[in-house]
């Protein structure tokens, strides 16, 4: 029986798909996709800020948003379907008000659909997947930039090719659930070391409980 694990890197307007397969014979294999989001604006016209071309311009409104929003649920659960496990970020901190509203609910709605599905869904916390897989901690001191990241997870995944930025961190996820679900493929880190903000609980062990 073929078994997959899944990774959504969730963009607002770029999402990155990471799927790790085990086949039936035992074979592990990466692959993944990348789907841009429909951004339509038909909302009232605002003056743009910047200095050197001021214009009126188009904005989102709450119809456009709502359709984007569900353009990348569908998106991203379509590759959920069948998982034996979704691994997604948590969300950041920081972002804009609207961001944050828009990018909480996408996020939401992917996790509750996968879940109302029965897929198991494990959330790492964003700052901590680059330790994982680089072997550094990614802190201000010692930042891990994004050529960092794919160069890690190309050692770990040679055999994918021309691997984009939106890719890379999705098939981290991917890869990290991989480990979790000790299937054979190769770490740099102890699946422990991963800051797990939570686990299905079928998963929950003394070695993944976080202390």
């Amino acid at each position: 029986m073929t078994r997959r694990v899944v990774g959504i890197d969730m963009s607002m307007t770029r999402t990155g798909i990471g799927i790790i397969t085990l086949t039936a014979t035992g074979e592990v294999i990466a692959s993944g996709d990348v789907f841009r989001s429909p951004l339509v604006k038909t909302g009232p016209l605002k003056m743009n800020k910047s200095k050197a071309n001021p214009k009126l311009v188009p904005t989102e409104s709450l119809h456009d948003r709502r359709i984007r929003a569900k353009a990348i649920t569908a998106d991203a659960c379509r590759y959920a379907v069948g998982a034996e496990l979704v691994v997604i970020e948590g969300l950041f901190a920081g972002m804009s008000a609207g961001h944050l509203i828009d990018r909480s609910g996408v996020w939401w709605r992917i996790v509750d659909r996968c879940l109302a599905k029965g897929t198991p869904v494990a959330v790492i916390a964003p700052a901590a997947l680059k330790k994982p897989i680089t072997g550094r901690g990614g802190s201000a001191k010692d930042p891990v930039d994004k050529a960092a990241m794919a160069a890690a997870v190309l050692k770990l995944w040679p055999g994918l090719e021309n691997i984009s930025g939106d890719l890379v961190d999705a098939v981290a996820l991917a890869h990290l659930g991989a480990v979790l679900l000790r299937w054979p493929v190769e770490t740099l880190q102890r699946h422990q070391e991963a800051n797990w903000t939570e686990l299905p609980p079928e998963l929950l062990t003394p070695d993944t409980v976080s202390a």
